[in-house]
């Protein structure tokens, strides 16, 4: 039986060799151990053995990888988020390490409130409002236009034992919302639809068109909508958080001071692009 720094170097070496940067290829090649060998961190550190089967399940998933573009969270029908687990499916965008930062920037507001309530606009997998709802004593609700979206939403809300904190409904942005909230947190549309050529193959043919792309030249479509709107929905000294698109924050941030808030923080990823921008109403 082959050790896992076997195949490690083998399909590393096949991933980057089809364009996958290397630290993606890295952490595809793990993911799919864990997934085709119920192996921990541990384990693949400790260089196990993996049988024939286990490898020909490696190989299979490695090739279709390679071969289609298709991301492997999609193969594999799940993706990790903050440390768990989250379902996906093809009307479902994969989460993000950037959205992490945005989930964190959320948290660290909620902590200091008592039991805030948050409304998380265009909720996909729901794992915004999980984590939200995972890591502080926040009441949630994620909201979708995709009947589809919310039922993974929802799978993944009961996987991650807060369905009785993290609740989702079907609405177009706030067309079926009628409270208000400590704080709203969105992941909108952010691509203008004449952008999709130069995506990479992985995105533009494999995520959910409507979670991805806006109908205008500059992608504000989305922000717009909901900064407008915001006000009326958020309580006294209510926060609004976005995951922002990249040279996307200056205009962001002028809508924000247009309808009455003032910009609190911004975080930039690991890119360095101004990636959250952190706002609160008047």
């Amino acid at each position: 039986m082959p050790r896992l720094s076997e195949l490690k170097y083998k399909y590393i070496t096949q991933l980057t060799n089809s364009k996958i940067e290397r630290e993606e290829a890295i952490a595809e090649f793990e993911l799919v151990v864990k997934k085709c060998c119920g192996f921990s961190a541990k384990d693949i550190l400790m260089d196990k053995n993996v049988t024939p089967e286990e490898e020909k399940r490696i190989e299979r998933i490695i090739h279709e990888r390679i071969e289609t573009k298709k991301p492997v969270q999609r193969i594999l029908g799940e993706a990790h988020f903050m440390g768990d687990e989250y379902l996906i499916n093809e009307h479902t965008l994969i989460p993000r390490p950037e959205t992490e930062l945005l989930v964190a920037e959320a948290v660290k507001i909620l902590k200091t409130m008592k039991n805030p309530t948050v409304l998380d606009i265009g909720t996909g997998t729901g794992c915004i409002a999980c984590a939200v709802a995972k890591n502080c004593s926040a009441e949630v609700i994620g909201v979708d236009i995709s009947t589809d979206a919310l039922q993974v939403a929802l799978k993944n809300a009961d996987r991650l034992d807060v369905i009785k904190k993290a609740m989702f409904r079907k609405s177009d942005i706030f067309s079926n919302v009628s409270e208000k909230f400590d704080i709203i947190v969105s992941n909108p549309p952010y691509i203008p639809r004449q952008n999709k050529a130069e995506l990479q193959p992985e995105v533009r043919d494999f995520e959910p068109e409507m979670a991805l792309f806006t109908d205008d030249e500059d992608g504000l479509e989305y922000y717009k909508n909901i900064i407008s709107k915001a006000p009326k929905h958020l309580n006294h000294k209510g926060y609004l958080l976005f995951e922002l698109g990249a040279g996307q924050a200056d205009s962001v941030k002028k809508l924000l001071i247009k309808h009455g808030f003032n910009i609190i923080n911004t975080v930039k990823d690991f890119q360095n692009i101004e990636r959250v921008v952190v706002a609160q109403i008047n």
